[in-house]
């Protein structure tokens, strides 16, 4: 949890690179201009479906009662109330950068040297797991998975399928998929001894179709249905050419095609120096409610900058560009507060370098802030809104911070007409 909470930090404060001028040619080439929009845009959840053109991947040779097409879900639990994750008004395209004080290790999401923080923010812009979680709630959401059952016994897990989940190069999501993918994790030759302790909780996975699958715990604990429905799920027409062994020699600096919105292909690889990931244009769940005002960016790149000088210039002024200030603590009520208020002043009351005292939030909690230096490319509302627009305060989990990057590659004023 608390890796997935430093990412989010993370990019928060590369939303001040993001209006970087400086354009490499593959940047150019990939990412497009957001256009603004000219038609209203809704906020109400209704208006977005969670399972858009549903069963339309079906395998025609697949039942409804196995969970193929005309699937009802009757006797299953599935989420059809959550509210939106994003900000509908969001626009794509664009490029986000930030530096990497050093190229990683390795880019494996399992195996030695692969829990690094960089390789948890690939592994979820990458790869899905059957369910996820609404940062708002802490309910299940559907992701792979479009219902699920749990035993009376809370001992045995069923998962549903989305038929109409693809993988990157364009192959179905299965329940082969799910079993492949638990055989790999549990595979010695990994040498990943925490995801063995992890899903050893758990019997080998079993295909009832298709799309339906399910697994048996070896012992009552609460954590069992949360581990398995968040296991990255991998192609199994890939994983079954090759053992833990060789995924650990072959795939140092690749990574195995996901379902997720993002690709890292080879050839945005520059080792030692860069790395890009890109929006996939194909994303099968495009349309779902959960991926509304998500997933923004056409490309993320990270540039590896070990000169401690060279990194407060990374984004120096050159054209509309920014110079980082420093690093504050603030509470996010504190953003909440600071963003309402900036509404009621003109531009040219907003001091873009102002930088804020350390105060307690409501809770005690505290979120990291990039704060100082000349904004010229945005004005300091549209980061202020884009941040507190996605804050969310849990006590159970103590934080929860996902950004929604909101207007960032657009500094256009908000309209009245515009909420948080």
């Amino acid at each position: 949890m608390q890796k997935w909470l430093s990412l989010s930090l993370i990019m928060l404060l590369v939303l001040a690179a993001a209006c970087s001028s400086a354009r490499d040619q593959s940047s150019q080439e990939s990412a497009s201009t957001p256009t603004a929009r000219t038609t209203p845009v809704s906020m109400n959840k209704d208006d977005y479906p969670v399972f858009p053109g549903a069963d339309a991947g079906a395998d025609p040779s697949v039942p409804a009662e196995q969970g193929g097409k005309g699937f009802k879900g009757e006797g299953w639990e599935t989420n059809t109330h959550f509210e939106l994750q994003g900000d509908p008004h969001a626009l794509k395209g664009g490029v986000l950068r930030d530096h990497l004080m050093d190229f990683p290790g390795t880019l494996r999401i399992f195996g030695p040297e692969s829990n690094s923080e960089f390789n948890y923010g690939i592994t979820g812009m990458v790869y899905e797991t059957l369910l996820g979680t609404d940062p708002n709630t802490l309910e299940f959401l559907p992701s792979l998975a479009t219902h699920w059952q749990i035993s009376p016994d809370k001992m045995t897990f069923r998962f549903r399928i989305n038929p109409n989940a693809r993988f990157s190069d364009g192959s179905p999501v299965t329940a082969d998929d799910v079993v492949a993918s638990y055989d790999f994790v549990m595979d010695d030759t990994l040498q990943d001894a925490s995801s063995r302790l992890t899903f050893g909780k758990l019997e080998r996975p079993v295909v009832e179709s298709k799309y339906i699958v399910r697994v048996k715990a070896k012992e009552l604990n609460w954590r069992n249905f949360l581990y398995f429905s968040g296991m990255a799920i991998l192609p199994a027409h890939i994983l079954k050419t090759m053992n833990g062994d060789k995924y650990l020699k072959d795939y140092n600096f690749k990574v195995l095609p996901g379902s997720g919105p993002y690709t890292l292909r080879e050839e945005d690889l520059s080792k030692g120096k860069s790395i890009s990931v890109r929006r996939r244009k194909d994303y099968w769940a495009e349309k779902a409610r959960a991926s509304v005002g998500v997933a923004n960016f056409d490309e993320l790149r990270f540039v590896v900058v070990r000169d401690e000088n060279l990194k407060a210039s990374f984004c120096s002024v050159q054209e509309g560009g920014v110079t980082p200030g420093e690093h504050k603590l603030i509470p996010a009520r504190q953003i909440l507060a600071d963003t309402k208020a900036s509404q009621a002043h003109d531009d040219g009351e907003q001091s873009n370098g102002q930088h804020r005292k350390k105060e307690e939030a409501e809770h005690g909690y505290e979120m990291e802030y990039w704060s100082g230096g000349a904004l010229e490319c945005w004005d300091n509302r549209v980061m202020e809104r884009a941040i507190a627009g996605r804050v969310v305060m849990t006590p159970t989990l103590q934080y929860s911070i996902t950004p929604s990057f909101r207007s960032s590659i657009t500094p256009a004023t908000p309209s009245p007409a515009e909420t948080l």
